[in-house]
């Protein structure tokens, strides 16, 4: 970890049914990323060490999939830090320039271009050691209803430390 990097406390762990492949702590299976806010780029950062074969796409490279859905979550988490607000993925393009190699560290990174009063555009990368862009992102992300929100997860009420970010 760098001096210019601050970690970003998990909001999450006391969601409701929080089992989050990508940052949970916990998942049995996933990445159990953690975010860091790096004062120097205004960015949300997370090293991403050693990814497991087991992730594979074709062999040695890590699944597409798996790519779209670590820089969805990294641009949320840009949001998240440099807003203050709760956010859902409404547009995803993802475009992959290298392969990314699974069995390798990388750092992945999300960056906030534009807000508005409910819309966020982003910009997430997945970066090999050297800082070469592998793969990249655009995002939108909007706050959800809060009657929405708590349809689309099932559940009748939300903590108020979440009301607060919608």
């Amino acid at each position: 970890m760098k001096k210019h990097w601050h970690k970003i406390p998990n909001i999450f762990h006391e969601f409701p049914n929080y089992n989050c492949f990508v940052c949970a702590p916990h998942h049995d299976y996933g990445f159990r990323l953690e975010f860091f806010h790096d004062t120097q780029e205004n960015c949300v950062v997370s090293p991403l060490n050693q990814v497991k074969k087991d992730f594979n796409g074709f062999p040695g490279i890590l699944h597409g999939g798996f790519q779209a859905m670590l820089l969805d979550e990294i641009m949320f988490w840009a949001v998240y830090q440099l807003e203050k607000k709760m956010t859902v993925s409404a547009d995803l393009q993802v475009k992959y320039e290298k392969a990314v190699q699974t069995e390798s560290s990388y750092l992945i990174k999300g960056r906030l271009l534009k807000s508005s009063t409910r819309i966020f555009k982003t910009e997430g990368t997945i970066e090999d050691e050297s800082g070469n862009i592998l793969c990249r992102a655009a995002g939108t992300y909007i706050i959800p209803r809060k009657e929405v929100f708590q349809q689309a997860l099932g559940v009748s009420e939300l903590p108020e430390k979440f009301l607060k970010l919608l």
